[in-house]
């Protein structure tokens, strides 16, 4: 990769004034230059309140380019700028995407230096910058401008080059956001921009292979559902919609057939095995001393700005803790485990584990539940360590009378119904949900200035907290009535948007783009190819041969 202008780097890079405010909205001045409008709807919601920033955008991504002139008297904007009006470039440049961003006014002299430095070094704008000496010295020929790949020779001298012919997608991309001693990190340095670029390679990625799907029917076993006599039989009584359907495969991650079948997996080991006895909630911890120290290699970075970072340490935790379950037996024997994993809304991968525990092992009596199960503030001076483990994790909150604008809160009630109630022992309700210890001994935690007792205290286990220093909800879960909802909950998929389609023909591919949400964070995890779901044991799903 060659290297950035200095302008560039030094504006990426340094703690000045004018480079700090530069990479604030290093954002709204790409849009200022960019050659094609953004068709996306970016989710702003997510970022309200406090917190890190994290891009996400909902549905699908579209840029578009228009022509070289603006139609109809409209304004010029993105790729028209660089041809129509150069006098007046910078000014409609912030004006117009000032506008739709709500950003801040910019400052010129950045604004200024950045189209020079495009002028000189960008060989796409240098291409529209000819356009307009040919526009200007023939107004009335019509001209086109056709971008073309490079022309120059493979490289056979290089040994890249000729051990690898081929590279996929996905392996360029994932080998682009990487930090390499030998190579700039200008890429790495681009924080929210940065963001942006994940979520447009993901989108690329995720467009090829759906492109591929919806071409490819057939081999995937959808021509049967194209048949005339099936058609009839599923209720297409209407002849123009046959054969104009297009199914998404459960081999494609992340589609509503993979997550049921993931579900039906589940409940097939359930139906072997019976319930599970543990659930886990394991939340990445971006204070975490890996993360911090491969932050330092580049300076001004934070967990936020170096998602890829954060997933690659999470993967390697989240299998510690997994070693810990099932090898060192940390519960007991471990014989089943399932996990899924989810994004919270402002970033940090998580993942759901239920656990199937050998029955000769364990103890189905409330003590056995209080000693491997806490919900109580531990004694600050006995246990120094659990009590600052517990104040940083396991607090909920503050929510209710006391924030009613936590994220919690639905209809002025906490979702999560907290704060509990106190209970002098650990019993089980009509439902089978562990009512935990939770007495009232005047231990509290103070949380921006509200002093928070035992009743808002997430489950834990002491151990595990320590040892991993973040959040781990340990619950009790060994009822069938809390069975189907657990898996029901670690296989509902990502989230999606809340739409109505009224069509004829139903097209499964468009349905998905549509409703999809796409974060930075979980753009980094995918990036690396790591497991969204696993079970072990594995399930085999046999396949049935239909009579005729």
């Amino acid at each position: 990769m060659k290297p950035p202008p200095d302008f560039l780097y030094r504006l990426m890079t340094t703690n000045e004034s004018e480079a700090i405010m530069f990479r604030q909205n290093i954002r709204i001045y790409n849009s200022c230059y960019s050659f094609t409008s953004m068709g996306a709807k970016i989710d702003k919601s997510v970022n309200k309140g406090p917190g890190p920033y994290v891009f996400r955008i909902s549905g699908q991504v579209l840029h578009r380019i228009g022509s070289l002139l603006p139609v109809g008297g409209e304004p010029p904007a993105y790729s028209q700028l660089y041809v129509y009006d150069t006098a007046s470039e910078i000014l409609i440049r912030e004006r117009t995407v000032g506008k739709e961003e709500g950003s801040p006014k910019l400052d010129q002299g950045i604004m200024l230096q950045l189209k020079d430095m495009l002028d000189e070094v960008n060989p796409l704008t240098q291409a529209f910058r000819m356009a307009q000496e040919r526009i200007k010295e023939h107004n009335d020929v019509q001209l086109s401008i056709i971008l073309l790949g490079s022309r120059n020779k493979k490289d056979k001298d290089n040994p890249e080059t000729s051990r690898r012919k081929n590279v996929t997608m996905r392996g360029y991309y994932t080998y682009r956001i990487q930090q390499r001693i030998s190579e700039g990190h200008i890429w790495q340095c681009g924080r929210r921009l940065f963001q942006q670029f994940l979520v447009y390679c993901c989108c690329a990625i995720e467009s090829d292979r759906l492109w591929y799907i919806k071409n490819n029917q057939d081999l995937f076993r959808c021509d049967i559902l194209n048949d005339i006599c099936d058609a009839i039989e599923k209720g297409d009584l209407i002849g123009h919609v046959i054969r104009k359907r297009f199914y998404l495969p459960p081999s494609f991650t992340g589609s509503p057939k993979y997550m049921y079948q993931r579900y039906q997996d589940a409940m097939a080991i359930c139906r072997w095995y019976g319930n599970p006895y543990l659930f886990l909630t394991f939340i990445a911890n971006s204070r975490w001393p890996e993360i911090e120290a491969m932050l330092k290699y580049i300076p001004n970075q934070r967990p936020e700005d170096r998602l890829a970072i954060v997933a690659r340490v999470f993967k390697l935790k989240l299998m510690q803790l997994l070693h810990c379950l099932k090898t060192e037996c940390y519960f007991g024997t471990t014989i089943v485990d399932v996990y899924t994993i989810e994004f919270q809304k402002r970033g940090l991968p998580h993942a759901h584990i239920l656990l199937w525990l050998k029955k000769e092992e364990v103890d189905l009596s409330t003590d056995y539940i209080d000693s491997i199960i806490h919900a109580e503030i531990p004694d600050k001076d006995r246990k120094p360590a659990l009590y600052e483990a517990v104040s940083r994790f396991m607090v909920h909150g503050p929510c209710g009378e006391a924030n009613r604008s936590c994220s919690c809160m639905v209809n002025d009630t906490c979702s999560k119904k907290y704060p509990k109630s106190f209970n002098k022992e650990t019993t089980l309700d009509h439902n089978g949900c562990s009512i935990y210890r939770r007495r009232e001994n005047k231990r509290t935690i103070k949380k921006e200035d509200n002093h928070m007792d035992n009743r808002s205290i997430v489950p834990y286990n002491p151990g595990l907290l320590l040892m991993f220093d973040a959040h781990i909800n340990v619950e009790w879960c060994n009822t069938a009535r809390a069975i189907k909802y657990l898996f029901k909950y670690i296989a509902k998929g990502p989230d999606k948007a809340t739409l109505v389609i009224k069509d004829d023909a139903t097209d499964e591919i468009k349905s998905y783009l549509d409703c999809r949400y796409l974060s930075a964070s979980e753009v980094a995890w995918r990036k690396f190819e790591f497991d969204i779901q696993e079970r072990n044991p594995s399930v085999m799903q046999l396949p049935v041969h239909l009579k005729g």
